[in-house]
Formats: structure tokens, C-alpha cells, sequence
């Protein structure tokens, strides 16, 4: 795993900077996701393989058995969104800004910002970090909430509970069906590698062997490649991991 971290940096900073960067808003990057990256007729989740058309305001037209949940009296519908792959709350959690309150995290109406607010607001890193196309994914709603700050990994003996989703949650993981992990496993390479060092962020050594292994069983496909080379031309940059960056 360490040979590989140390590919990843190389490749990493032998890249050369293009013209588009990396949306300077979530609401942007949201919108790039569904326009410029999942922007076919008839794309998929990432974790259930829920098919949806971005262009019907996300709503999920497969596993109805999944995309609609009551909670309570909470329900969550059909509506597919954009999710952090490494979550913002790991990028955030070992920054200055995120456990403590400043005077430089003020919004525009005087009131005080705490946690991944201030550190969107005065943390560049943080900020691109949050941003990054390749870091963000299409899934179902509720799968999102449940899902909450749990590290992507293996999870032994977990039934599961979302209908035909091939999804498994302990309290501190979530599996994500096998044809996908892959791409996980890269993407997670990719945001250490870049982001690693300026948000401090520690990696947990039973995990990345596991995502080692998961890269090795699930190599790059056609469609990982296609989706990167979408955020290439988007944000001027993609995981070098799957397609070297040259905006078309």
C-alpha cells in the first residue's frame, strides 16, 4: 500500500495545471456532478446501482425498494444527491477551524460559523478538498442519511436491510456493492494523496489494506475512465489513478 501512496504522489505532482479548477462552491460542484459528469439519461448510484435521469430533477426510477423509506415520520424519497466519498466531516475533523470558533468565521450578517462552515469560509485546502468532483457521487437520499460520517470499508456478518441494495452497515462502516469498490478504493486514494498532508488527515491502516485489495479486484473500467475524463474538462483535473488530465 505504501508503493502505491507513492505512485499516486508522483503521478500527482508530475500533473500540470490546466485552465478550469475545482468549483469554488458545493452548489457548484452539485450542479457540475449532475450536468457535466452523471449527465446521461440513464445513469446510476454509486453504492445501490439505482438507475436515475439527472434531468428529471434526480429522481430515481429503479430499486423502488430502496429509493423510497419512511423513518418515523420522516420520509425520504426517490431523489438522488450528491455525496462525499471521503466525508466532509473526516476532510474537516483534524482542522483548527472545525473544533474551534474564530473571529475570522463571521457571516455576512454578523453571526458566528462553526465546524465545516468556517472552514469552507477560511480554509482553502478544506475548501477545494470539499468541492472535488472526484470526491463526490450520485446516491439515493435516505441511503445518504443513513450512511451519516461512516468510513467506506468491509463489513462481516451484517444482514442486510435495503431491499435489493447491495449494502451493508455496521455503527462505524459501510460496504458498498462490489462492482464499485474499485473506484471507491481509487477515488479515497486520491483525496489522501492530494489532501493528506494540509488537513492533517490520518489514514486508518486496517482500511487502506483493505482498499488495496478492493483496487486489485475491481480494476479500471471504461466507464471510471469516461467519468474522469468528464471531470477533467469540468475542473481541470481528474484521479491520475484512472485518466491523466488533458482538457479537450
Amino acid at each position: 500500500m505504501k508503493t502505491l501512496l507513492k505512485i499516486a504522489t508522483l503521478i500527482l505532482l508530475s500533473m500540470p495545471a490546466l485552465s478550469a479548477e475545482i468549483p469554488k462552491s458545493f452548489e457548484t460542484a452539485r450542479k457540475h456532478l449532475f450536468k457535466d459528469v452523471y449527465n446521461g439519461t440513464e445513469e446510476t448510484t454509486i453504492y445501490c446501482g439505482c438507475k436515475f435521469n439527472p434531468k428529471n430533477k434526480h429522481q430515481a426510477f429503479g430499486c423502488a425498494d430502496v429509493t423510497t423509506f419512511t423513518k418515523g415520520e420522516t420520509t425520504y424519497p426517490n431523489i438522488v444527491q450528491a455525496e462525499h466519498l471521503v466525508s466532509a466531516n473526516t476532510l474537516a475533523s483534524n482542522l483548527q477551524c472545525y473544533n474551534t470558533t474564530s473571529n475570522s468565521c463571521i457571516d455576512s450578517k454578523g453571526r458566528a460559523l462553526s465546524g465545516r462552515a468556517c472552514c469552507l469560509k477560511i480554509n482553502p485546502a478544506f475548501r477545494e478538498a470539499h468541492n472535488d468532483l472526484v470526491n463526490l457521487v450520485p446516491v439515493n437520499q435516505y441511503i445518504n442519511r443513513f450512511r451519516g460520517t461512516r468510513t467506506l470499508g468491509g463489513v462481516l456478518g451484517e444482514s442486510r436491510k435495503y431491499g435489493s441494495c447491495d449494502l451493508e452497515l455496521s455503527a462505524t462502516t459501510l460496504e458498498p456493492r462490489p462492482e464499485v469498490r474499485g473506484d471507491i478504493a481509487r477515488a479515497i486514494l486520491y483525496m489522501y494523496t492530494k489532501y493528506g498532508q494540509e488537513l492533517r488527515l490520518s489514514s486508518i491502516p486496517g482500511y487502506f489494506k483493505q482498499y488495496y485489495q478492493w483496487i486489485v479486484d475491481d480494476p479500471v473500467s471504461l466507464k471510471e475512465i469516461e467519468y474522469q475524463r468528464r471531470i477533467c474538462n469540468t475542473q481541470g483535473s481528474s484521479n491520475p489513478l484512472v485518466y491523466t488530465c488533458k482538457v479537450e
